[in-house]
């Protein structure tokens, strides 16, 4: 039974959360799509220093740095002991635990840059 409540409870946490961001959230930086009409001056093209400018002033961009920054000190992390981790708890060779330590450390390399 735990682990259903473990599994229903974050589900639905991350519904309701969903619905928030759905409801709550703007589509695009100006508005709301259809609140916005079929004036496209919003579409123009703007200067990409200005927009770099934008970006490098707000804070929020550290904020998610620093995100990005702590968990992949966690992902280090874990790659440091997976393969000690396999070696003792599961049984597994030397060899056989350190590859798939390995192939863990080389799968989040490929998986960070698209968003995993």
């Amino acid at each position: 039974l735990a682990w259903r409540v473990a599994f229903l409870v974050p589900g639905v946490l991350q519904l309701i959360v969903g619905a928030f961001v759905l409801v709550g959230s703007d589509d695009a930086l100006s508005g709301k799509f259809p609140l916005l009409g079929r004036d496209r001056m919003h579409l123009r093209r703007s200067n990409p220093r200005h927009s770099w400018q934008a970006v490098v002033l707000n804070y929020r961009t550290y904020v998610l740095g620093l995100a990005y920054a702590l968990c992949f000190g966690v992902e280090l992390t874990t790659d440091n002991v997976i393969s000690f981790y396999l070696f003792t708890h599961f049984g597994l060779s030397l060899t056989t635990s350190g590859i798939l330590g390995g192939v863990l450390g080389l799968m989040n390399v490929f998986s960070r840059y698209m968003g995993g």
